[in-house]
């Protein structure tokens, strides 16, 4: 976002978050997502993924052994059988100060679009805000006050 020329005004900053890709030694019964101090969801071959942490003032991609700690110690929390890390993974989430995305137009360049800024609820909120901006595209249909590109303006 920092880095593009035509959505650099946004204020979003960037929050390291580490996650993990694990093997279950018995799969969950159901493909749901789990969430309680941190997400746990199905991929594909028996991985899932759980994460994150939270580091507002990370820096670089280095894996911290406390954050794995932390994610390891919280499966276990909730799943009671054996797993093994397969792998640890460092990203970094688009966060906003007030803590909404940030949907909308560019206001110069009408086919460019924002859809950004879901931070930690991205998971559970992506689908939700992915509808409204199809149908601010397709349909005319306006955006949230909250969520709008021009709270920015």
């Amino acid at each position: 976002m920092k880095r593009n020329p035509f959505f650099n005004f946004i204020p979003v900053e960037p929050n390291k978050g580490h996650h993990l890709l694990v093997k279950l030694a018995q799969p969950l019964p159901s493909k749901f997502t789990i969430k309680k101090k941190h997400f746990l969801f199905p991929l594909k071959d028996g991985l899932y993924y759980y994460g994150g942490t939270y580091d507002r003032d990370g820096q670089g991609e280095v894996v911290d052994p406390e954050a794995v700690r932390q994610l390891k110690e919280g499966l276990q929390e909730i799943y009671q059988h054996h797993f093994d890390i397969v792998e640890v993974k460092v990203g970094f989430r688009p966060t906003v100060k007030d803590r909404r995305p940030i949907l909308g137009r560019h206001a110069t360049e009408e086919n460019y679009y924002i859809f950004n800024g879901l931070g930690a609820r991205g998971i559970l909120n992506g689908s939700y805000f992915s509808a409204q901006l199809y149908n601010f595209i397709e349909n005319g249909t306006a955006l949230n006050d909250e969520v709008s590109l021009e709270r920015f303006s």
